[in-house]
């Protein structure tokens, strides 16, 4: 924690002399034992939080039929999934999630500070069979997808009427026509089942 503090300190302060510098290195160890590195892996974990607000982060699942995505993230069934054909410049970069207990980072290794821990999630959310696509910083929060990428449109099972009849008339603008289907569950299989 000390090296990393005392690194980054010499990367934002060419000003100081190599006096300061070896001074102000003093105090960060002297502080780093006096307070321990919690308090400052909490600071640290915060300062990280607000330099990464400009990254966004699209979300995507490797199967239509998951049920526990299904509920928590469309709505519980009413909401609608994208499913793309996996083709084009903007799924190049997208990246499967792996889920570990811990991530082994080193911060003062400068190959760990490649952003790999945009793909990284407790172990808990393994149900989830994450791919993701990160955009940088300054690329906006919006992205221009081919509609060609577009495979179908699978509609909640508990999907509104009119919820429906709208997507469904937005898929029928497009050339070609985008295929449109809708989930039911299959009490015995207890599965999704897709149907028209």
């Amino acid at each position: 924690m000390g090296s990393f503090l005392y690194l980054k300190l010499v990367q934002r302060s060419s000003h100081l002399s190599r006096v300061e510098l070896e001074r102000e290195r003093e105090v960060i160890f002297h502080n780093v034992k006096l307070h321990g590195t919690e308090p400052l892996h909490r600071i640290l974990t915060e300062s990280l939080h607000a330099e990464l607000r400009d990254y966004r982060i699209y979300s995507m699942s490797k199967r239509h039929d998951n049920l526990s995505l299904w509920a928590k993230y469309a709505g519980d069934h009413s909401g609608y999934c994208l499913e793309f054909v996996n083709e084009g410049p903007l799924f190049a970069t997208a990246r499967e999630v792996i889920y570990e207990d811990s991530l082994q980072m080193d911060v003062n290794n400068p190959e760990h500070t490649n952003g790999f821990w945009f793909f990284c999630k407790r172990p808990e959310w393994s149900n989830e069979e994450e791919v993701r696509l990160v955009l940088p910083r300054g690329m906006g929060s919006k992205v221009k997808i081919n509609p060609l990428w577009l495979k179908r449109l699978i509609l909640g099972k508990s999907a509104s009427e009119q919820n429906e009849q709208v997507i469904r008339a937005w898929a029928r603008r497009r050339v070609p026509d985008l295929a449109v289907v809708k989930a039911r569950y299959d009490n015995v299989e207890q599965a999704i089942k897709l149907g028209p």
